[in-house]
């Protein structure tokens, strides 16, 4: 009896300590993305931003990311969730700008709540080279620092990534990638700076069945 007493004790502390675990995260990835719709047009601008959480991605409710100097926050209350190797990502792949103007670099503040609404502040910083605001296309690659990586992405109708990575010497057109890729539907190139802080969503290739669409998915 005494044995049992001790062991519904000590799973009572347990559960009691978990539950009072506070938010924690590993790593704070905030990106600028600068999507080029069009080889003529200046690029549309927003926010990725995903936490790794060393607390169990299970409590998180939301994240609020604030820009002090301004005032501004953008509020993710249905977080975007993933695996990557052995870590577990939260976020937002697309945070739009306050009245379609450039984000401001500099200090941001993440904050991760969890369901029990406790919540703890992060440090983040954004930093990108300001002339891609106003550059075309076929000037990304000149922009972005010494380094950066060309990448390719392929979509599905609904705009879910089916592929990312580097491009297969074989997919000569938009025909050879659905072969691989059937519900293939749209693709693009894509241009990751060195610190992964900015990203060049190049515009999508011809051939797809639905370009327009496949845009509003980044």
């Amino acid at each position: 009896m005494r044995v049992k007493l001790l062991f519904t004790f000590s799973l009572a502390a347990l559960l009691s300590s978990c539950s009072d675990e506070l938010p924690a995260i590993q790593d704070v990835r905030l990106a600028a993305v600068f999507d080029f719709r069009s080889p003529d047009a200046k690029p549309d601008m927003y926010l990725s931003l995903f936490v790794s959480p060393s607390s169990d991605i299970k409590t998180l409710k939301s994240l609020r990311l604030t820009h002090p100097d301004s005032g501004f926050r953008w509020n993710v209350d249905k977080p975007v969730t993933f695996e990557n190797g052995a870590r577990s990502w939260a976020g937002s792949p697309r945070l739009a700008p306050y009245r379609k103007t450039a984000f401001a670099a500099g200090d941001y503040v993440v904050e991760y709540v969890d369901k029990a609404e406790r919540s703890k502040d992060f440090a983040a910083r954004l930093a990108y080279p300001a002339a891609l605001s106003d550059a075309r296309a076929a000037e990304a690659a000149g922009i972005l620092p010494a380094g950066s990586e060309l990448n390719f992405a392929v979509y599905d109708q609904e705009g879910n990534l089916l592929y990312y990575g580097k491009k297969n010497s074989a997919w000569a057109g938009f025909a050879q990638i659905r072969a691989e890729y059937p519900d293939a539907h749209s693709a693009r190139e894509c241009l990751v700076s060195p610190d992964g802080a900015t990203v060049c969503l190049l515009p999508f290739l011809p051939g797809g069945a639905d370009n327009d669409g496949a845009a509003r998915s980044g």
